[in-house]
């Protein structure tokens, strides 16, 4: 008696995505390089007006990733030790991070079934339980803080994630952040191009951030880009990228928030900690070049 065996059926694998990449992007780089110019110079400032552009918000601040953005969006947001950021559990480990960074802690409420996005009726719920304090609080806490107060600070913002591009219900969220007086930050990562009820995703809440990893719709093979109408985020976020150094304006624009106000500084010493989180010329142009193609932006 024989027994004869199959070969295993194989398929070649099938890539989650990958980047489009042409050679007009290469010579874009090529010339990047030549110029000399390398950080922060004329290629992200067009990045960032088209970008603006895109969304239909006032400022965009390039970054040097989504993660770093989120970042940003956060401090500006205000988080800090032990202060509360609701946000999603599904969702790539950034969203959650850029809270952790700052010593936040982050809120998980649960998504829609549907859409993996927060579900608003959840989020109400949580940010009135939160803001109730007590026994109510306390069930939306992580496990380890739910039996003491001490070292949870205020609820200071809402953190939806567009999971996978797909826009989360923003309207009910941008509304219970508004009577609460909480910050939304849109983590809009996998959503440049995603529209809900004919608004551009990431340029609906108070900062939106994108990312260009090798992954996402267009790629600068690392870099972000944040988005707001907010001049003082906006201003606040150009400085931290850039190791704290102050924008133009930025002691104008932050004055009224800091008591006392601080004292005169020069230029190049850090007005808000040392970080670094700058979008390079190369990465900048070859975008700016992919953004030309798309016709409803060419020139």
């Amino acid at each position: 008696m024989s027994s004869s065996t199959s070969a295993p059926i194989t398929s070649p694998p099938v890539p989650m995505s990958g980047p489009d990449i042409t050679e007009l992007e290469v010579s874009s780089v090529v010339a990047a390089l030549a110029s000399g110019c390398l950080s922060i110079g004329p290629q992200l400032e067009e990045f960032e007006q088209r970008i603006a552009r895109l969304i239909g918000v006032r400022h965009a601040v390039g970054v040097s990733s989504g993660t770093a953005g989120l970042h940003l969006a956060t401090i500006a947001a205000g988080v800090e030790t032990g202060d509360l950021v609701i946000t999603s559990p599904f969702s790539f480990v950034a969203s959650a991070n850029c809270i952790l960074y700052e010593r936040g802690i982050p809120i998980f409420v649960d998504v829609d079934p549907v859409t993996g996005n927060l579900d608003p009726g959840l989020v109400s719920e949580a940010v009135r339980d939160l803001l109730a304090g007590g026994a109510a609080r306390r069930r939306w806490l992580p496990p380890a803080l739910r039996h003491r107060d001490s070292g949870v600070g205020r609820l200071k913002a809402i953190l939806p994630v567009h999971a996978f591009g797909q826009p989360a219900d923003m309207d009910p969220i941008v509304e219970t952040a508004r009577a609460h007086g909480l910050t939304v930050i849109e983590d809009a990562c996998e959503a440049i191009g995603a529209e809900y009820k004919q608004r551009n995703a990431g340029g609906i809440g108070d900062v939106g951030v994108f990312a260009f990893y090798p992954n996402k719709q267009m790629t600068t093979g690392e870099g972000g880009m944040l988005v707001t109408d907010d001049e003082r985020i906006a201003m606040l976020c150009r400085s931290m990228r850039n190791q704290g150094r102050a924008a133009a304006r930025l002691g104008e624009i932050v004055a009224a928030a800091l008591a006392p106000p601080p004292p005169p500084r020069r230029p190049t010493r850090p007005s808000r900690g040392q970080r670094e989180a700058r979008l390079s010329e190369k990465s900048a142009r070859g975008t700016v070049k992919r953004l030309r193609r798309r016709p409803a932006d060419s020139e």
